[in-house]
């Protein structure tokens, strides 16, 4: 009877594709003081106009916060020293190698020494594929910088390489002048 109801037709994959488990984000109240053609012109727009502020606001914040992820890790590859940050809920030290795209994402490949993992760690550390959207908090930290016994192979986590480590290595950044060959986001 249920798959007969027209008031409630069956949904596809498609329907769910922007659903999540959980509540939505907190929202706290704040002062602020905006342009008045500014609020006008979200006011005008409708009801809901401070939801659609709030995604405004958003937006630009997941971009810069994306263009400071990726310019630490470019930073710390460059100076070859540690990145801490946190990822997937846990806290990580790393040694950052090869950073570029992969499956359509931006992905950094690192040799973790330290820090926290849902596995334990191995003494010596263990490569790790990390997306840069998942990173939060990189911060650049002193300490030797290490590698692991395999970096010289082909790796499947960043396919079109930014920046390598190995100067030798197939990549956008010339290590020469130090300066992109091409742009490289």
């Amino acid at each position: 009877m249920a798959a007969r109801d027209a008031d409630n037709p069956g949904t596809k994959k498609e329907d769910w594709a922007n659903a999540f488990i959980g509540a939505p984000p907190f929202k706290t109240p704040v002062n602020a003081k905006f342009d008045v053609d500014v609020v006008e012109w979200f006011r005008s727009q409708g009801r809901g106009y401070q939801a659609h502020m709030n995604a405004v606001l958003r937006h630009y914040m997941e971009v810069h916060r994306a263009e400071h992820v990726y310019e630490s890790c470019v930073e710390a590859i460059i100076k070859k020293c540690r990145l801490t940050f946190r990822y997937q809920g846990f806290y990580r030290v790393v040694c950052p190698h090869v950073l570029g795209s992969g499956s359509g994402k931006l992905r950094l490949l690192a040799f973790q020494i330290g820090g926290e993992s849902s596995q334990p760690l191995p003494r010596n550390g263990i490569w790790r594929c990390f997306g840069l959207d998942e990173i939060e908090g990189p911060e650049l930290k002193e300490g030797d910088w290490r590698t692991g016994s395999s970096h010289e192979r082909p790796n499947r986590c960043v396919i079109d390489v930014h920046i390598d480590i190995n100067p030798k290595a197939k990549q956008h950044f010339d290590w020469a002048t130090k300066k992109w060959r091409e742009p490289a986001l």
